[in-house]
């Protein structure tokens, strides 16, 4: 069988044609920067010469933003004696449009070093690139305002936690949701385009603008700087911003706040040190008057505290973290005990002993305070019910109730059903009303008080004298007990002016058959002075501070 033979040059042209057949452009360049380009159905789209190009035609046609890139790898190619480089660079064809090109190059030298030829490929990318662009931005990019996002963030901030240097501002529009749901989408735009504005003007050198959420900014910036500098731009934000407010909807517009993290943190990782900033921001929020805050430990401890009675109140109900203390309330004349007041305490396995004052207000807002409310009733029963038991003397319990308890429809059918499963008689229960729930004269709670009385419990007025008191709501609604606030009774003991007040509304009580009780007594010259203007009850550390069950079950 004869062998057929295949010269070089046909060789040549058949590895060429396989290249004409491709997607792929083919190149070679000789020592002098002489440069073939193979394969005419890629190189026809850009203005070169097939044979014997310079290289410097084709230089020109790369981007000039990348033109340094290209030329530089080039050298480096030839300088280090590098056998295979990849790039990647923008081109442009014959239409004026660039095109992104990957380009692999293999170098050949002899036995001094010297270039004999570089050879390689060039291959268009561009649908790529924009493919990869596309994804990047559905990824990063906020589409609205164009800056980076949540996720961009978390990647930078990780990217480079190690070599943290600047601050992180965590930035809020303040009720921006309510106003757009008063004013529309198109006026909240309007909001964050002024707010990016001012951002941008006082923030320019290494500072990377993120959007969180449709109303939290970050701001990353990466140079050193001092917490005076940050202090002073976030100043003349709030003032350029108020400024440039005050023409949107008659100033009713969301206001700032900012939270403030110097670099480096304490953080152990990107998450937390995000977290940390965004709490400094609630502070800012809930405890400054100036809008900004820097971040601290105590700062972190608040809040993170706050938010734990915000988040966790239901599950530590489930988890018997609440518990009641009891405080005596004394005959004056005979120092006897005349009732125990109920109160509670929330020991949080976190954060320790919380006290009402810091997570009533947040159970009546998220309404846990109905729940709450009943756990108290049921416990002081219990309670009442075993010191009858150990002392065989009877004596009441006062427990406070909370305005939006009262206002449930079913509240005293469930009080009486509590009541009759402790065998208790109405009579011994004293229910605290704070005078504030009735300020807005809701005929329903006056019915629900009226019902209570009627049924035989006590009802008191709690805290008289602490706020908006009204001898008028006093009078008109049905109560049996007035307990005078304890700041009304300090200043009693500074002022003849303050214990006339308390002999005069005592007069009144005593008149109407209405028992009266002082809190805050906590010398004996107090207790003297109430006892003397016939005080009939009296309530403070001098006598006890509010026992555990068990302490306050020995009092006799």
């Amino acid at each position: 069988m004869k062998q057929l033979s295949i010269s070089k040059e046909d060789t040549l042209k058949r590895f060429i044609d396989i290249f004409e057949a491709s997607h792929e452009g083919l190149w070679e360049m000789s020592p002098n920067l002489q440069v073939n380009f193979f394969n005419r159905g890629f190189y026809n789209s850009f203005d070169v010469s097939s044979e014997g190009s310079d290289l410097n035609e084709w230089v020109a046609l790369v981007h000039p933003e990348d033109v340094h890139l290209f030329t530089q790898k080039v050298e480096q190619q030839i300088d280090n004696k590098t056998s295979i480089v990849a790039t990647e660079y923008r081109v442009k064809n014959k239409t004026g449009e660039y095109r992104w090109i990957s380009a692999k190059g293999t170098s050949r030298f002899d036995t001094d070093g010297k270039l004999i030829y570089m050879v390689g490929s060039h291959k268009d990318v561009t649908e790529e690139k924009e493919n990869q662009h596309r994804l990047y931005q559905t990824a990063y990019i906020d589409p609205q305002t164009g800056l980076m996002n949540a996720g961009k963030l978390l990647l930078d901030l990780k990217d480079n936690f190690s070599q943290q240097i600047g601050a992180l501002l965590f930035i809020k529009l303040k009720n921006f949701h309510l106003y757009i749901d008063s004013y529309g989408p198109y006026a909240g735009d309007k909001i964050v385009q002024k707010l990016i504005r001012c951002l941008g003007e006082l923030f320019t050198d290494d500072c990377y603008f993120y959007r969180q959420k449709s109303s939290e900014f970050i701001i990353r910036i990466t140079k050193s700087v001092s917490a005076e500098q940050i202090q002073k731009s976030i100043e003349q934000l709030l003032d350029i911003f108020k400024d440039t407010s005050k023409y949107h909807q008659d100033n009713d517009t969301p206001n700032l706040n900012i939270g403030i993290c110097m670099l480096p943190s304490s953080a152990e990782c990107e998450q937390t040190l995000l977290h940390q900033v965004k709490l400094t921001m609630i502070y800012a929020h809930e405890h400054t008057e100036q809008q900004f805050a820097f971040f601290n430990e105590q700062i972190n401890h608040i809040v993170k505290k706050r938010l734990h009675i915000k988040t966790a109140m239901k599950s530590a109900l489930y988890k018997n973290e609440f518990i009641l203390k009891f405080q005596p309330i004394i005959q004056s004349e005979t120092k006897n005990v005349d009732s125990f007041e109920a109160l509670i305490r929330w020991n949080s396995p976190v954060f320790g002993e919380i006290m009402p004052d810091e997570f009533i207000p947040v159970a009546e807002q998220n309404l846990n305070i109905i729940d709450i409310g009943y756990f108290v009733i049921e416990q002081a029963c219990s309670f009442i019910c075993n010191y009858h038991e150990l002392n065989d003397r009877r004596v009441k319990i006062a427990i406070n109730i909370s305005g939006v308890q009262l206002l449930q429809h079913d509240f005293v059918d469930r009080v009486l059903f509590i009541i009759r499963q402790f065998m208790l008689n109405n009579s011994d229960i004293v229910l605290e009303i704070t005078e504030s729930v009735l300020l807005d004269s809701n005929h329903f709670a006056k019915e629900q008080i009226t019902r209570l009385r009627d049924k035989g419990f006590s009802v008191s007025m709690d805290d008289f004298g602490s706020g908006y008191s009204s001898l008028n709501s006093f009078f008109t609604l049905p109560f049996t007990q007035l307990k005078i606030d304890r700041e009304v009774v300090n200043q009693s003991m500074m002022t003849t002016e303050a214990m006339a007040y308390i002999a005069f509304l005592n007069k009144l009580c005593q008149d109407k058959n209405i028992e009266v009780v002082a809190e805050g007594i906590e010398t004996e010259e107090m207790s003297d002075a109430m006892k003397a203007i016939g005080v009939n009850l009296l309530q403070g550390y001098l006598f006890s501070r509010p026992l555990t069950a068990a302490a306050a079950l020995k009092i006799c």
